[in-house]
């Protein structure tokens, strides 16, 4: 579980994220993976004064994709922590099986893996479903 200022900081940047979406896309109800994606194309070849830094790119779009597949898939936000530090994921309510939103927009914005976002997606929504009625599966 996140603490409370770590809920507001991602609430925060996931707002600044969904007014990214709108910059380059134009205001939508709802915005999907394969839109995330887009905009970060779009900001990768933007030659524009006004172009967000690749932090801003990375800490706001990687918190509006936390929240984008925390509303489909019945996950939360957490810490996860190994032997190299920790970082924020999402992970399923249920059952181990976590993703890294903010590594995932890295790949997008900084590697240059177009389509990256919506491949993690849906790799993460097979895993779920490949998994969540296995009982031998690890669960939280």
């Amino acid at each position: 579980m996140l603490s409370e200022a770590q809920t507001n900081e991602i609430k925060m940047m996931s707002q600044k994220g969904r007014e990214i979406m709108v910059k380059y896309l134009g205001e939508q109800d709802t915005y999907i993976e394969d839109d995330i994606d887009r905009v970060v194309i779009s900001w990768r070849k933007s030659e524009k004064a006004d172009k967000e830094n690749s932090d801003e790119i990375i800490g706001s779009l990687g918190a509006y994709l936390g929240e984008l597949l925390i509303a489909k898939h019945d996950l939360v936000w957490c810490v996860y922590k190994d032997a190299r530090g920790s970082d924020l994921c999402i992970t399923h309510k249920k059952i181990a099986v976590q993703t890294f939103p903010h590594s995932t927009v890295y790949k997008a914005a900084i590697e240059g893996r177009e389509y990256a976002i919506n491949d993690v997606s849906k790799a993460l929504l097979e895993q779920i479903n490949e998994h969540i009625d296995n009982i031998e599966i690890k669960t939280h």
